[in-house]
């Protein structure tokens, strides 16, 4: 820090400072994609990913994609291989309205 012309400068380095062990000390490791340009997941109605997303306990991923083709929720195990489609929009037992803007799954589901 410092002070120019009697405004106070604080000087960040173009780097950030990391101490190995440190938190905020990690790596990512990619270990699978879900990518809506592989046939696979376009065949199952998943054309988009801007919708909300959850993960259950046993590292099960749940998508919501409101451009679903037939259903709007999508199902994949740990591994990201798909393992089912559900729900429906409108307004029926079953269906859901639109406008989920999270998910929140619990141990029954």
């Amino acid at each position: 820090m410092s002070i120019v012309d009697g405004v106070e400068v604080v000087l960040n380095p173009p780097e950030p400072v990391r101490i190995k062990g440190e938190p905020g000390d990690f790596e990512l490791d990619l270990l699978f994609s879900i990518d809506t340009e592989k046939e696979k997941i376009a065949e199952i109605g998943l054309t988009d990913i801007r919708g909300s997303f959850d993960v259950d306990s046993e590292e099960s991923i749940y998508l919501y994609s409101p451009e679903g083709q037939d259903e709007v929720f999508f199902k994949f195990d740990s591994t990201g291989a798909f393992v089912k489609s559900f729900g429906r929009l409108g307004q029926g037992p079953g269906e859901v309205q639109g406008g989920v803007s999270f998910l929140n799954i619990s141990p029954r589901d």
